[in-house]
Formats: structure tokens, sequence, C-alpha cells
């Protein structure tokens, strides 16, 4: 089916059934050790929530695991380790930016803020069973089905539960407090990208995340600046604590989602995506904001 930024995606069939499965690329085995242990927890929150991916099985094993990273690769194309995951036939909403007529249609914005409201739902959830998700963008949010060319009629399917939106990518996630393994750089808060090194990651990270996926939606543009994820970048190579400047943040271009949505929404992403995180609203209010506005 494809490549992902952290996996082959293929489809298989069980029982006449189908699912995707999620095979790690090789310098992301590692990964997939650390989340065996948190399995069967992470089984169960994808089924508490119409809005996030179902995650039906990992399967993983540490001494092929070990023989791949040695150079054995029998054994990466014998016995992958894997994640087996619903398989969501509509694609992404990151699928839908690449058309930039999109963002002139008043059902565009309509549907952003319903995705929007949806998404705080879902990670309200993971929240509420002590995890962060840590990779929150437009590529992990999935659609059960294709969607009606006619934006009107995809915002009521959406609506109405017909067609269904879904946060993807459990496999990413972590204990609240622990080291992040799984984070994107256009997405990411510095307090994200430092939780990486250091641990200690918060919720607080999901906020940002999906502040800047809103932001990203509505602008078709990244809100961390090429400046920022430069900065990222270098810390990844040296851990050097001053790369992160807070400084860097005023190089985003916030003003310009006052062209894009109405002020009151605007600037309620604003402080979804503020550098301190303490001033972040909690999930629980950004979903409440984002459902009173669809």
């Amino acid at each position: 089916m494809g490549i992902g930024g952290t996996s082959y995606v293929l489809k298989g069939e069980r029982e006449g059934k189908l699912f995707a499965l999620k095979i790690p690329l090789p310098k992301y085995l590692n990964n997939i050790v650390d989340i065996v242990g948190e399995s069967s927890k992470l089984i169960e929150l994808s089924s508490k929530s119409l809005n996030i991916v179902r995650l039906f099985a990992i399967y993983a094993d540490q001494n092929d695991i070990k023989s791949i990273l040695s150079g054995d690769y029998e054994y990466y194309v014998t016995r992958p380790p894997l994640l087996v995951v619903e398989l969501m036939e509509g694609g992404s909403i990151d699928s839908l930016i690449r058309n930039p007529n999109l963002i002139k249609d008043i059902y565009w914005k309509k549907l952003v803020i319903l995705v929007s409201a949806k998404m705080a739902e879902a990670l309200e959830i993971v929240h509420s069973e002590g995890y962060v998700h840590c990779d929150v963008k437009p590529q992990n949010i999935l659609f059960s089905e294709k969607l009606p060319s006619d934006l009107k009629s995809a915002y009521e399917r959406i609506r109405g539960n017909n067609i269904l939106v879904k946060l993807a990518d459990l496999g990413s996630a972590v204990r609240a407090g622990q080291k992040p393994f799984s984070y994107t750089p256009a997405y990411a808060p510095f307090d994200l990208i430092k939780a990486s090194v250091h641990g200690g990651v918060s919720p607080t990270v999901d906020v940002y995340s999906l502040g800047a996926t809103i932001y990203k939606l509505l602008t078709l543009s990244s809100l961390n600046s090429p400046e920022m994820i430069k900065a990222m970048e270098k810390y990844e190579l040296n851990k050097d604590e001053n790369l992160l400047d807070y400084k860097l943040y005023d190089t985003r271009r916030l003003n310009i989602l006052k062209r894009y949505i109405d002020s009151d929404i605007a600037n309620f992403i604003i402080t979804m995506v503020d550098p301190d995180p303490s001033k972040r609203p909690t999930i629980k209010e950004v979903k409440e904001f984002f459902y009173s506005k669809a």
C-alpha cells in the first residue's frame, strides 16, 4: 500500500476480512520492542473510541530483531515484526490538502473544525489512559472510506458518523513521563524534542501537535518554521540544549491564521501552540471548543 515515515504498509486478509499490516523500517525496529510490553493495553485502548484506528495485534520476537539488526535480513523477509491494524480505505486528510482549491470552499473550514473536535476526543481517551500519542499530524488522520468530492456532503457524512475519521498510529504512543521515540519535527514543540532525550513527555505535546495540524489544514503551510526544524535536527545530533532557543518560536507565521478562519478560532489555535506547555489548553478544553464550533 505504501511506505510511511516509519513503516512499510501492506494489505492483509484473514478469513475474508482485510487489515493493514505495518512493518517497521529497519532503523525503527527497536521501537516495536519498546511497545510489545504495552501491546495488550494499547489494543484495549484502541477499542474505546470510534475515532481511533483499531490495533488488533503486535507481533515481534526479540531474538529475530537482534538477528535482523546484526545483518541477517532473511528474518526481516520471512518473519518481520509487524502491527495488525484496522484498514482505513479513505486515506489520510493529508492527501486532501494537495488540492489547494479545497481551502476556498466554506465547507472545508467546517470539515476541519469537525475533524479537529473528533481528534481531540480521540486524544482525550489516549490521555485518560495515561498515554501520550507523540506524533499527531495530517498523515495520521484517516477516513474509513473515500470522501465525496462535494465537501458539504463529506462534512455531513462525517458529522453523522457515516464516514468515520480516526487517529492512527498508536504504535507511536508512550506512557506519560517516558521518552517518545517517534515524532515529526514539523508538528512537534521543543518540549517534545527534549523529552525524547530526557524523558518526561506530557500530554500537552499532543495539544501543540494538533494545533500545528489544524494550522496546516487551514493554511496549507507548516506552522514550525524552517529555522525551528533545522534546530531540532541539529539537537538530535548533538543534544545541545542551547539550540532549542524559545526565541525561534517567534519565527512562526501565526498571524496568517486570521486570513483563513474567524479570529476567535484563530486565537484559540494560537493558545494550543503556546511555547509554554503550561499555557496550552487541556485536550478536553480543545474538544469542547471545537465541538461548540462544529
